[in-house]
């Protein structure tokens, strides 16, 4: 071979040896952060009472012997139904909402351990007993069993909001409550707030509203009011690798009785 050729087909490798360098896929992929473990958070009974024990189990493995802690996470949420008679048989509103009643937080951590494993299912097993508090327990509150005054320290302020906003698309019955019964605005500013069309201009709704908000909730609520407060709990598990990245599970709901 003559020297030429040699020269060529060294430049060649070289080239090649650079480009297999720079664009290795498993050296990019090492670069990008760990293999995170994979969980499965095997389904649970969907409806639970307060007070009981539900079991969790987690299945869970990795390719990498990296696993240092296994969590389970708790977020509670809590749904409203609300029935009530505005005063002066002005009307009636129903509602129905749900809320966050409660950021993600540790219910359960648990240091790795080689028992968990299951060789018939070829994975790790970690079950989790999860108690839940007789807290939860679903309420309910009517006007046989309590008074207004009782009833309207426990009203979320968004019925107030829903109620105002009920009778604003009633401009006569709104007028009956803030300018004749109440005194709280005066008639001409009242009726300029409505226009030829008889609905409440948008630019003073906000206005009505500020005054709306400052009569106490007795003052609007009817003869006959209603509501019932449900949690759910919201579960999941969570891994931790000694690197401290984390991996975590599909999110499993249980609606509290």
């Amino acid at each position: 071979m003559s020297k030429v050729h040699s020269s060529i087909t060294i430049a060649l490798l070289l080239a090649m040896t650079l480009s297999c360098r720079q664009n290795d896929p498993l050296r990019d992929h090492a670069t990008m952060g760990e293999v995170l473990p994979n969980l499965y958070f095997v389904p649970v009974d969907p409806v639970a009472r307060a007070g009981s024990t539900i079991s969790c189990e987690l299945e869970y493995w990795s390719i990498q012997e990296d696993i240092e802690t296994i969590f389970l996470d708790e977020r509670l949420r809590q749904s409203y139904e609300v029935e009530l008679d505005i005063v002066d048989d002005l009307g009636s509103v129903a509602l129905e909402w749900e809320e966050e009643a409660s950021s993600w937080q540790e219910a359960y951590s648990g240091a790795f351990d080689e028992a968990d494993w299951v060789s018939e299912r070829s994975a790790y097993v970690r079950n989790v007993d999860y108690e839940i508090s007789t807290d939860l327990a679903s309420k309910k509150w009517s006007s046989r069993k309590v008074d207004k005054v009782e009833f309207s320290a426990i009203l979320p302020d968004t019925v107030g909001f829903e109620v105002f906003q009920y009778l604003v698309k009633r401009p006569s019955k709104l007028r009956r409550l803030m300018v004749e019964k109440w005194k709280a605005v005066d008639a001409t500013e009242f009726d300029n707030c409505v226009d030829d069309d008889g609905r409440i201009k948008t630019e003073c709704v906000p206005q009505l509203y500020d005054k709306w908000e400052k009569v106490d909730t007795e003052q609007w609520l009817g003869r006959q009011y209603e509501m019932v407060r449900k949690y759910s709990i919201q579960l999941r598990f969570r891994i931790r690798i000694q690197s401290g990245e984390e991996n975590t599970s599909r999110i499993r709901t249980v609606k509290v009785l």
